[in-house]
């Protein structure tokens, strides 16, 4: 295989091929019986397992699968070459992956490069209440903004009333709603982006005339 690229929490199924020649593919294909397996199918891959293959079958395969240096979570099923598993919160990192394939007294091996990148947590919002003000109101409406990776964030909040604005620093909208504005209804749509994914959330806002009406 070339350079395997995945994220922590992945799930894995990657099949390494054996070319083998055409004596021993043939001789192979009539030992290994039919096992079709996936990631998920709780394979059992100790050499217990596959000596009770041969006990049942009375014939088995020559051809094993091994492996160094995987990332955490993965294993190899040493009869099929597939290399299956779920990648766990500690695997990120750079691996030198080595597959050895032993046939009878013939051994050969392959090497490539296993990145596996942090996984990485979209921002979160706080839902925001529903707002109902007046022409002329100061307004002070948090908005609550987490990270779990404590990533750098780009904020951006727009459609409020004229005369609010954003402050990234006290984490709210503030100011004083223009008393030149329109009375309406407004949608107003938090956007929260880490460079990765971007996560958006949106409330309405209804401003009233002086007298309550519209």
């Amino acid at each position: 295989p070339g350079p395997q690229v995945n994220t922590e929490r992945d799930r894995v199924q990657l099949q390494i091929q054996a070319i083998l020649p055409e004596s021993s593919r043939v001789e192979h294909e009539r030992a290994k019986g039919s096992w079709h397996g996936r990631w998920d199918d709780d394979v059992d891959t100790s050499d217990d397992d596959y000596d009770d293959y041969d006990r049942r079958s009375g014939r088995g395969s020559r051809l094993r699968f091994y492996a160094q240096r995987l990332p955490s979570g993965l294993r190899i099923h040493k009869r099929t070459g597939i290399i299956y598993g779920q990648l766990d919160d500690r695997s990120a990192g750079t691996y030198e992956t080595v597959v050895w394939l032993r046939y009878g007294d013939h051994k050969t091996s392959v090497a490539f490069t296993w990145t596996v990148r942090e996984f990485n947590y979209p921002p979160e919002i706080r839902d925001v209440d529903d707002q109902v003000d007046r022409l002329g109101d100061r307004i002070d409406v948090d908005v609550g903004i987490r990270d779990r990776d404590d990533t750098s964030l780009t904020i951006t909040v727009e459609g409020q009333p004229e005369g609010l604005r954003y402050d990234s620093e006290e984490g709210a909208i503030l100011g004083r709603i223009a008393r030149t504005e329109e009375p309406g209804e407004y949608t107003v749509t938090v956007t929260v982006s880490d460079g990765q994914v971007e996560t958006t959330a949106t409330f309405d806002w209804v401003v009233r005339a002086l007298n309550g009406s519209w």
